[in-house]
């Protein structure tokens, strides 16, 4: 005797959840300097060349400008790039947007 076993929808509602979480992590990870080189080579340029004081007034700068970028969780203030966030925002998005970089 064979026993047909129905899963609860609300097995399915987590599975998706999960593979949201895993892809949204996954996403985040590949944009971190920890696994992207790229991001990694542009936060030692400015390390290296831009006094962290100053790069941190033009961080501020741009996000006092663009507050949409300021709330955002990786680019903004409280995100995980740290005021490097700022940066790699205009870098990718805001020259292209029209956006401002600096005081």
């Amino acid at each position: 005797m064979t026993r047909v076993c129905r899963q609860h929808p609300s097995v399915y509602a987590l599975a998706v959840i999960f593979a949201v979480a895993v892809g949204l992590y996954s996403f985040g990870a590949s944009n971190s300097p920890l696994t992207s080189e790229r991001l990694a080579v542009q936060q030692d340029f400015i390390r290296q060349h831009s006094e962290l004081q100053r790069a941190e007034v033009r961080a501020r700068a741009y996000w006092e400008r663009n507050p949409d970028v300021r709330a955002n969780a990786f680019f903004g203030e409280g995100g995980a790039q740290g005021i490097f966030g700022a940066w790699v925002h205009y870098d990718r998005h805001g020259r292209d947007e029209g956006r401002k970089w600096g005081p």
